[in-house]
């Protein structure tokens, strides 16, 4: 019979133990308030290295296209600049045959 008892005793000790925990409820919005701050901060941060990511992407294609313009280009000058060189040797041989003409 005593021990009847003593487990009614030690479970009113566990609803007591029930009651502690009540004020880490009052902790929990501040908890709230910190997991809402960097989820927010956790989400600023994925959106800023999206950005970075299309602008580097864009950079790249901006590097690429003014790449293969200038290629292009040094293209051009390459053949223009043979032209030239042989339009100059024309000239000159003309000129001697005008010269030698004469």
């Amino acid at each position: 019979a005593p021990t009847a008892p003593a487990k009614p005793a030690a479970k009113p000790t566990t609803p007591a133990a029930k009651p502690a925990p009540k004020p880490v409820p009052a902790i929990d919005p501040m908890f709230d308030k910190a997991l809402a701050e960097l989820k927010g901060a956790a989400d600023a941060s994925a959106k800023k290295a999206t950005d970075a990511k299309e602008q580097l992407d864009a950079a790249i294609q901006a590097v690429s296209e003014a790449t293969k313009k200038a290629e292009a280009l040094k293209s051009n000058h390459e053949k223009a600049s043979k032209v030239a060189a042989e339009t100059k040797a024309a000239l000159a041989q003309l000129q001697k045959a005008i010269e030698a003409a004469k």
